[in-house]
């Protein structure tokens, strides 16, 4: 029981400064691999994780080889649906296995057990990892930190006991941390690094067999996952390796001036790319190798610290070398921190334990306030995480000249009705990059929801003008140009839309519409909406009705009704599907059929003109005395 005891401990400890976030909501990737992720929403697709990268996101672009980390999701949401709070307390209760299982991997390594405490308790509490917890979309990084560091203490448990099955089980999780995130990749160096710790070069020698095994389950993982990672490192790396090591020097030293001032963490820091050496380069790389070179002189004397810097090493080495699109991201320390935290854990122990206040050794103070004021940077920082409002504001005001978190909090506002500071969030982001794509697209469907055309048409324009191969802002400029009724316009912005990349099927939608409305054309709309089908819009209600239109048009009832019935199947709330349907069933005299169809248009009320129009029909059909025709 006294060995579970430091265990709850963290658990209740994490419980009690993470509880804030049960109220927070989705954010960023959320959405799209969360909240309108349909393969998560049925157990039984759980298998299929396994071999369908696709899973991952709504968005096809968006895809991640994770089935660990969906596995979680599809339970919560069977457990939770789409409440945010369900997700956040899994969130927490996999942080407060992650420091239960961190405090057992430090003992099995031969650390003391107060030290190991103490570094456990910072991990759990450090606001560093507040971004791993609290952003929903990052519990893939506690997920492997969690079964990452417990392949390391299961692996010293064998390297102790010699038992097979203790190194099973090490083999077991650090493949379910593969599954989790591609960082799990690193676990046979990650294990090295534990044995050197507790035996030196022998031992790490004598372990080769497990490293190999460990090292075959990585390449296998790799050559599944490949087509992600050659392109991020070969066929479309985002920035040249001189830049991305450049860049990433910096970046460490960054990292740990956040590990030990945690007083203005971002979801969106202010940092930029380093082309070429600069000073700033130079002192990185100055600062960095003056550590490596203090750990490699005092390995023997202070072997705690040649762990923390091997340790850190290793655990920042995938994004170190592998070009992402975000320079630096908090939870990306989430393991990593344990190269600063253990140094801290050490000295905190070993600075004042002579000396007393009272009775208490001045080390107990001093870890006591260390602890409680991380406790309270957490809990205020978790607050910020509360909406997308919140989040972005914060960002805005830390990293004021980053257009992402003017753009993302525009859309916030947009989003709650707040349109003034909205357009005024919009304008800063374009301010800061006058091309922006996705600032003039956001603010051009901002316009257009308020009805100010014009400034809308401008913004669609104006990023046209610069990049004629943005298909979502031709789209929505097509759109635009239909709402005033300028088909013929609508027409050929879709046109060349296709011309430049597939729309999904939307664009040839919308050419079916016009050829219909405006060209009276039903054979060439039928050929669209045949086309969108085809180009995958076939959950698109409005494809279904156009078909339903056109094939009335061309006296094919039979079809015509089949084709309305599809498009209640994919959307059983239209409307105007269900007009199409009473009026088709009145002209083939089947009244019952017809007054069902308008008696639905009627419940759902969404359109006045088509509800007023569908209870005269309906008034008309209660009266007549005609039967249905035999059909």
């Amino acid at each position: 029981m006294s060995r579970a005891r430091p265990g709850l401990l963290l658990f209740l400890v994490v419980a009690a400064v993470y509880a804030g976030s049960l109220r927070n909501g989705f954010h960023l990737d959320d959405f799209h691999t969360v909240v309108n992720n349909p393969h998560i929403r049925v157990l039984s697709n759980i298998p299929s994780f396994l071999g369908d990268a696709g899973s991952f996101s709504v968005n096809p672009e968006s895809a991640m080889y994770r089935p660990l980390l969906l596995t979680t999701f599809a339970v919560d949401h069977a457990l939770f649906g789409n409440v945010a709070a369900g997700y956040h307390a899994t969130s927490v209760f996999f942080h407060g296995l992650a420091a239960a299982v961190a405090l057992a991997w430090l003992v099995g390594l031969g650390i003391r057990q107060p030290v190991a405490l103490t570094a456990a308790l910072v991990f759990a509490l450090h606001p560093i990892n507040s971004e791993a917890v609290c952003y929903i979309s990052s519990r893939s990084e506690v997920l492997m930190g969690l079964l990452l560091m417990g392949a390391a203490a299961l692996h010293a448990k064998y390297r102790a006991t010699t038992s097979r099955s203790w190194w099973l089980a090490s083999l077991a999780a650090a493949a379910a941390s593969l599954l989790s995130k591609s960082v799990g990749i690193i676990a046979p160096l990650a294990v090295a690094v534990g044995d050197g710790f507790t035996g030196g070069w022998q031992r790490v020698r004598s372990g080769w067999r497990q490293y190999l095994a460990l090292l075959a389950l990585g390449l296998c993982y790799i050559m599944f996952v490949r087509g992600p990672a050659t392109q991020a490192l070969l066929t479309a790396p985002v920035r040249s390796m001189a830049a991305q090591l450049f860049t990433q020097a910096k970046a460490h030293v960054y990292y740990l001036q956040l590990l030990a001032l945690p007083v203005r963490l971002n979801v969106e820091h202010q940092f930029q790319v380093s082309p070429a050496v600069d000073v700033s380069v130079v002192f990185a790389v100055m600062l960095l190798g003056s550590v490596v070179a203090v750990a490699w002189t005092l390995r023997y004397q202070l072997r705690w610290l040649a762990l923390a810097v091997g340790w850190w090493g290793l655990l920042l080495l995938p994004t170190t070398l592998i070009p992402l699109i975000v320079l630096v991201n908090e939870h990306r320390l989430y393991l990593a921190s344990f190269g600063v935290i253990l140094p801290v854990a050490v000295c905190l122990h070993s600075c004042g334990s002579r000396r007393r206040i009272g009775s208490v050794p001045m080390a107990t103070w001093g870890l006591a306030l260390y602890i409680a004021v991380l406790a309270l940077l957490t809990m205020a920082r978790t607050s910020d995480w509360q909406s997308e409002a919140t989040l972005w504001a914060d960002a805005a005001q830390k990293s004021p000249q980053m257009v992402r978190p003017h753009l993302r909090l525009a859309d916030a506002l947009a989003s709650k009705g707040e349109m003034v500071a909205a357009e005024a969030s919009y304008l800063r982001a374009i301010a800061l990059r006058p091309r922006h794509p996705a600032s003039r697209n956001n603010l051009g469907l901002f316009y257009s929801s308020l009805g100010r055309m014009e400034e809308a048409e401008t913004q669609f324009r104006e990023l046209l003008s610069a990049s004629p191969d943005n298909v979502p802002a031709r789209l929505n400029l097509a759109e635009l140009e239909l709402m005033r009724g300028r088909w013929s316009a609508a027409d050929a912005h879709y046109d060349t839309a296709l011309m430049y990349d597939d729309t999904g099927g939307r664009a040839q939608v919308r050419k079916g519409q016009i050829a219909l409305r405006f060209s009276g054309n039903a054979r060439g709309a039928l050929d669209y909406f045949d086309a969108a089908i085809a180009a995958g819009a076939g959950d698109d209600a409005d494809v279904h009705i156009g078909r339903g239109v056109a094939l009335r048009s061309l006296g094919l009832d039979e079809q015509a009704l089949a084709a309305y019935l599809q498009a209640t199947a994919t959307t059983p709330d239209r409307s105007d599907a269900w007009y199409n349907i009473g009026n088709l069933y009145l002209s083939l005299g089947m009244k019952a059929a017809a007054l069902a169809a308008f008696q639905r248009v009627v419940d759902i009320g969404d359109d006045a003109a088509l509800v007023g129009s569908a209870r005269t029909r309906v008034g008309d059909l209660k009266s007549s005395k005609i039967t249905d025709s035999a059909h």
